[in-house]
């Protein structure tokens, strides 16, 4: 199964999915897969930062105490024109994953199609606009469809940054209890 394919079968959750640069994903049942972890995370947006200062940025997260770094996958910046990828210097997402992974940092990766992050549209490209009936962020067609061509790319682009998990472990939902016991709070009792 490739990443896509995997982000198909679980992004329709109410938390839909959670990719990491580690192994972790998040599913709408609120049960971890892979290990628990406790996520100290900040936000280094890759494209917003020159690739020649990624590594000196990650290095300063590390130094902070965080063990893991948020970043946006801004689709427009890699999507300038519809089916034309560039995933290529400051875009590369991939190659900063595997920096943020050789600091010792897991990745928190967003890749929208909606981001929001202060970003035109919302992160989304421009041209999506072309089409006059057009309706974003809804199951219009040609939007769906441009949104798959995406995630396809973006897929492709990530598998090879996700570590296969050690082959004598299986990922089963956690049965240990996250977060304080209903008796510990102050008002329960």
């Amino acid at each position: 199964m490739n990443l896509y394919s995997f982000w198909l079968r679980i992004r329709g959750g109410i938390l839909g999915a959670v990719l990491f640069a580690g192994v972790l994903a998040l599913r709408s049942s609120s049960r971890m897969f892979a290990a628990e972890a406790s996520l100290h995370s900040g936000e280094l947006h890759a494209t917003r930062i020159p690739r020649e200062h990624w590594s000196h940025r990650l290095q300063m997260a590390k130094a902070l105490g965080l063990n893991t770094v948020s970043t946006y996958v801004f689709w427009s910046r890699h999507e300038p024109e519809p089916g034309k990828f560039d995933w290529s210097g400051d875009k590369d997402i991939a190659e900063f994953c595997r920096m943020a992974q050789r600091e010792g940092l897991q990745v928190l990766i967003r890749p929208g199609p909606y981001v929001c992050g202060e970003y035109d549209l919302g992160g989304m490209p421009w041209w999506l606009l072309r089409e006059r009936e057009m309706r974003l962020r809804t199951r219009h067609p040609a939007y769906l469809n441009a949104v798959r061509r995406y995630y396809k790319a973006f897929g492709e682009q990530m598998v090879p940054t996700v570590p296969s998990p050690p082959a004598t472990t299986t990922a089963r939902p956690s049965t240990r209890r996250v977060g304080p016991r209903r008796s510990s709070l102050p008002c329960a009792r």
